[in-house]
């Protein structure tokens, strides 16, 4: 008798590029399965008919005793893409369950690069915009250096402000020097957008 088909593959979370998934350990009339062979399609949610053209997942996960959650972490994926995925599982006697459910969720976008709209002196005023975005709401970082910025996270950048508003003051600047700000966009830490650069001397 083949495993009982997984019913619940869910995704607690979702980032650009990694999606969390869990689901259930099934039942098996000789206790526990022995593996799970976990595919997945790209834009294409034909994943049964598809099967044995879809990604294979070469996972290290030993099943759990049923009823159990189990967890999976899919990554190396591209930006604002859908993804399906199914599961089938293996008992010792090489029995093959029916297909789980059929699950399709969508990578966050990359975050939209903040456009400059204004600079003022004396005080540092920097404004700015940025494209709707529909994967939630967006953070800035804006940033500051001595020295030309690469990223927003370079080793001689300032953080000015971390902030949801588009507009910032930056009253710890001295007269007749420059100064290198860079603004980036994001929802999850660490996966920022292009940075906008600007440079402005007081």
């Amino acid at each position: 008798t083949p495993p009982s088909a997984i019913s619940d593959i869910s995704a607690p979370s979702r980032r650009t590029r990694t999606i969390s998934f869990e689901w259930s350990s099934p039942f098996d009339n000789s206790g526990r399965v022995s593996s799970y062979e976990i595919r997945y399609l790209e834009n294409d949610t034909n994943i049964k008919t598809r099967w044995l053209n879809a990604n294979l997942i070469s996972n290290l996960i030993t099943p759990q005793n049923p009823n159990q959650k189990e967890f999976l972490v899919l990554g190396n994926l591209k930006p604002a893409t859908n993804y399906t995925i199914a599961i089938r599982s293996k008992d010792t006697k090489g029995n093959i369950s029916d297909f789980s459910n059929v699950f399709t969720i969508r990578t966050k976008a990359i975050p939209p690069k903040p456009k400059l709209v204004t600079v003022q002196f004396g005080s540092v005023i920097l404004s700015w915009s940025a494209d709707p975005y529909a994967d939630g709401s967006l953070i800035y970082r804006v940033v500051r250096s001595d020295s030309p910025l690469v990223s927003a996270t370079d080793a001689n950048a300032i953080v000015i402000a971390t902030t949801t508003q588009t507009t910032i003051i930056d009253s710890t600047v001295i007269s007749n020097k420059t100064y290198y700000y860079g603004i980036v966009s994001y929802v999850d830490e660490g996966e920022y957008s292009p940075m906008e650069t600007i440079i402005v001397t007081t």
